[in-house]
Formats: C-alpha cells, structure tokens, sequence
C-alpha cells in the first residue's frame, strides 16, 4: 500500500508546490537508482494548477477529467478518479490526478454530496495499491477540499519561509492540523515535519527566526535537518518544465532538496 503524504500551508509562496514536485522527482530517481521503480502519484488539489502544468505540460483537463470528476455526482466510485489519471512528462513511474480551475467550485458542492469529505480518501483507499508514494499538492487556502486531502493522507510535510510571519502563522496551521486529527478521528495522521525553505544564512532576521524555532518546545522536533536555500536555479528549472534534479542536479538547493528527501524516507522508515 502507498504511503500518502500532502504539503499543507495557509501563506502561499513557502516553496509548497516545489517542494511537492522535487519530492516525486526525487523519489523516482532514487527508486530508479537502487532498482525499484517506484511508482508515484501526484494528485494536484489546488486550483492553481502549477504542479499539473509542470508534470503534464498542460492546464486545461477540465472537470470531467481533473480531481474535479469525483465532485459532479451524488455517486462516485475509484474508477472515476483512474480515468483522469494521466502520464507525466517527467517519467513513466510518475501519473498524475490533475488539477483543474473548476476546483475553486469543489469546497461548495463538496458539503452537499454524500462522504464529501470523505470521497476523496475513499478512492485513494482503493487505488493507492498501484503505487508506492500518492503525493497531495494543496490549495494554500485551508477549505473543505483541505479536509478531504487532509483524510485522504498519512502524514503532512509543512514548508515554512521564515521571511513571513513564520512562527505565528506555523503555529495556527499545526493547530489546525492536530484540531482536525481529533475531530475526523483520524488516528493514522501525523505531521511529518516543517521544512524551512528559501533560507538565507545572510540574512541576521532569519537566522534569529530560526533559532527561536529550534528552541521552540512544540517545533523543533518537528523540523527537518535540511535548510532548503534560496536560489533563483528553481525559477529556471520551472521555466525549463523540468525538474531540478534535471535542470541543476548539483546546485546547492537540488543537494538541499535530495537531503530532504532522505530525510523523508528515514522517518516514514520509523512510523
């Protein structure tokens, strides 16, 4: 059975979708590299659609062949979501459930159909055993599509950029996370961990910010070893549609990013 992990964030521009992106293409080429081909799903949960036009090359699937397909009927069942899953540009072992613009009507039919909330991680249920990891991007805006996502996995990576208001703002969505693990009962969900990303040592503000979260008694288990740095190597690689590991497999945020992802596999290893 697959392991599900979702990137969850309230504040866009923490590096959420980039890091989800690095994250499977990563894995690939790990599994690749020791011989196991890992297969790996990204199901693309916000209505941005980056993740879907970086994977696929396209934005345009539309509702009847995006996430979008398991919201327009009072029935649904996994065969729907299998129709829309479709191959990545980046390599045979990545599919992809695409996003799509209609998602911004989801949260408002989601609360009228039968298991709205729990549709979602119904399905995941019965097709994740083709895959070894189903990774969720999300809509950085916390709504009833967030719950399903947030049913639907086992664990929750947070990307933080400590140029915002990182502790305040890290503070509410853990909260929020633990708040809703006690209110849907879902015992198999935990935080992972936070990642700090676009980090920069020069910069004297953020190196107090993340000292105070080290010394933090509810953060500083919950943060990853690695610090993701700044680099404008992102920016081109996304331009390029390729992923970082292909686009600058040596650059110090593709170095960052592959630490992060040991680290990944090294506490999924204990859970």
């Amino acid at each position: 059975m697959a392991r599900t992990i979702a990137v969850f964030n309230e504040k866009g521009g923490v590096g959420k979708t980039t890091t989800i992106l690095t994250l499977a293409a990563g894995l690939d080429l790990m599994g690749r590299r020791q011989g196991r081909d890992w297969r790996i799903l990204v199901v693309d949960a916000d209505q941005q659609v980056n993740t879907t036009q970086m994977l696929t090359g396209r934005s345009d699937f539309g509702p009847r062949s995006s996430l979008t397909c398991l919201y327009s009927d009072n029935l649904y069942n996994a065969d729907q979501l299998r129709s829309a899953i479709v191959p990545s540009v980046w390599g045979e072992n990545i599919h992809v459930v695409p996003g799509d613009r209609s998602l911004r009507s989801v949260p408002r039919r989601q609360v009228t159909l039968p298991r709205g909330d729990y549709r979602l991680a119904d399905v995941i249920g019965e097709i994740n055993s083709g895959y070894d990891f189903v990774l969720f991007d999300t809509n950085p805006k916390w709504d009833s599509l967030s719950v399903a996502v947030f049913l639907a996995v086992q664990a929750a990576v947070v990307p933080v950029d400590l140029r915002q208001f990182a502790i305040q703002g890290l503070s509410h969505m853990l909260g929020t996370l633990i708040e809703k693990k006690r209110e849907y009962r879902h015992p198999d969900f935990n935080i992972m961990g936070v990642l700090i990303t676009r980090f920069s040592g020069q910069l004297a503000g953020m190196r107090a910010d993340l000292e105070a979260l080290r010394r933090h008694k509810a953060f500083s288990s919950l943060l990853f070893d690695v610090l993701v740095p700044e680099s404008i190597v992102v920016d081109y690689a996304q331009r390029e549609g390729v992923s970082l590991f292909e686009y600058a497999p040596r650059s110090k945020v593709s170095v960052a990013y592959a630490r992060f992802i040991g680290e990944v596999l090294g506490r999924e290893a204990r859970t």
